[in-house]
């Protein structure tokens, strides 16, 4: 029973790192070929890395108030064709019609509540990690010699981990 509780406890350690990745790259395809799209966002505008069979288009854009200018370019490759240049901002495009156009307060901001989410977490760790004791604070105190059942202790685990793991989602999101 130590073990799985063990076990347990480090799974619960390694789901912030796993909730809390973003990951801006992501393959588009088009016209049966596929490109991969790395959004990146800076405080004046973003831009977004195109690569293909070696070659690499930069696309980016820059504002100030409510002008944005952007402009595109190839990387190491003198000869690329209109067509090439046009199906890189084709998958530009189709980028931002899927996912958005990359923000800087998206990526920085953190809407979670931070103390709300770990008093949560540490209700979920008590009752995974000590059933007995949550259930004494539970229904216990009110019974004279009275010993929780089986059946009890294993709701009070269930619960703990449910709660713990809306405690994450809390945290981080």
């Amino acid at each position: 029973m130590k073990i799985n509780k063990l076990f347990l406890f480090l799974l619960l350690l390694l789901l912030p790192s796993v909730v809390a990745a973003e990951d801006n790259i992501h393959v588009v395809k088009i016209g049966g070929q596929e490109y991969t799209v790395n959004a990146t966002a800076y405080e004046n505008g973003y831009s977004y890395t195109v690569t293909t069979d070696g070659t690499t288009y930069i696309y980016e854009c820059h504002g100030a108030g409510d002008v944005t200018t952007c402009s595109g370019r190839f990387v190491g490759n003198d000869d690329a064709t209109v067509t090439e240049m046009s199906r890189m901002e084709e998958a530009v495009q189709h980028y931002e019609t899927t996912y958005g156009t990359p923000r800087l307060e998206k990526i920085e901001s953190r809407s979670g509540n931070v103390l709300m989410g770990l008093f949560v977490i540490g209700v979920g760790a008590f009752l995974t990690f000590a059933p007995k004791a949550a259930w004494y604070l539970e229904i216990g105190w009110k019974l004279k010699d009275a010993e929780p059942s089986s059946i009890a202790i294993t709701m009070n685990i269930f619960f703990g981990i449910i709660i713990g793991i809306v405690g994450v989602v809390m945290l981080f999101s």
